[in-house]
């Protein structure tokens, strides 16, 4: 019997694509065909209420990106999250998209932590006790330090919601509609101390239509991102992934700001359609 490939799940709560990415991962039957085992997954929280960094964030994000724009996208966040949570109690699985971490944690059977700080000497512990081979970050939305790349065996890769050459950096969903891009897709590289950094292991593309949304495109680059995930520790099991990077790699690119959200949705650019907003 081939030996397992133990792996360490690392992402975001209050993120619908963080979501996606990680079941359709899981449920990728190559995971399971080759031996990839989740020993357990780490959870950071994007949001804590009782907390002052928290709130001076949410401030910031305001600031930078403008009201209107800010009050929406943090509404519809909030809004999907409720109805994920509250469909886990009364609408049968077949018939849901989105699942909590902790149906994914007790239904694949492996431990779940939540913490404010990735690099936590918490987080840190919980990893070391897991014997991992690799870490998998999946839109995780903070910088993972020297101390924790090097604790697992063999490495730490990371899916990446867009292209290299087109977008690096954070929301790359709203940078590929403002920049009208024709596609848009899912990269997954090794992880070093550099934001977006490490080589490329897998990249695939979608085509971007003009009636997407930035929830959309979150939802393709989620779902291709995680089966690109397991496709790519399968290539590494089997010492066939041939390594590459970007010569003409975009830079890292940041929130936009207040006259470019204003622009996106003049445009008449969605965040979400109306009719996604109700969906379970």
């Amino acid at each position: 019997m081939a030996q397992k490939m133990k792996v360490v799940l690392l992402t975001t709560d209050y993120n619908i694509g963080a979501n996606i990415c990680i079941k359709a991962f899981l449920q990728n039957t190559l995971r399971k065909k080759y031996g990839i085992q989740v020993v357990g997954i780490v959870v950071t929280s994007l949001f804590r209420p009782w907390e002052k960094k928290s709130w001076r964030r949410m401030f910031r994000f305001f600031r930078q990106t403008g009201f209107g724009f800010a009050v929406r996208s943090i509404t519809i966040n909030i809004i999907q999250n409720i109805k994920m949570n509250i469909a886990q109690y009364f609408v049968a699985d077949k018939k849901r998209h989105y699942f909590t971490f902790q149906e994914m944690a007790r239904s694949y059977g492996f431990p779940i932590m939540y913490t404010k700080d990735i690099n936590s000497p918490q987080t840190i512990d919980f990893i070391r006790k897991q014997k991992s081979d690799y870490l998998v970050s999946a839109l995780l939305l903070q910088i993972v330090k020297k101390e924790l790349l090097s604790i697992p065996k063999k490495g730490a890769i990371n899916f990446h919601p867009a292209l290299f050459q087109e977008h690096r950096g954070t929301f790359s969903s709203f940078w590929t509609l403002f920049r009208n891009r024709k596609k848009s897709g899912a990269t997954v590289h090794f992880m070093n101390e550099e934001i977006d950094g490490g080589e490329i292991i897998l990249q695939r593309n979608f085509f971007v239509h003009r009636s997407d949304s930035i929830h959309c495109i979150n939802q393709k680059s989620a779902r291709l991102g995680g089966n690109l995930l397991v496709k790519s520790l399968v290539k590494i099991k089997k010492q066939k992934a041939k390594l590459f990077w970007i010569k003409k790699a975009s830079h890292l690119l940041s929130m936009p700001n207040n006259k470019q959200t204003e622009d996106f949705l003049r445009r008449g650019k969605k965040i979400i359609h109306w009719e996604d907003l109700f969906r379970i």
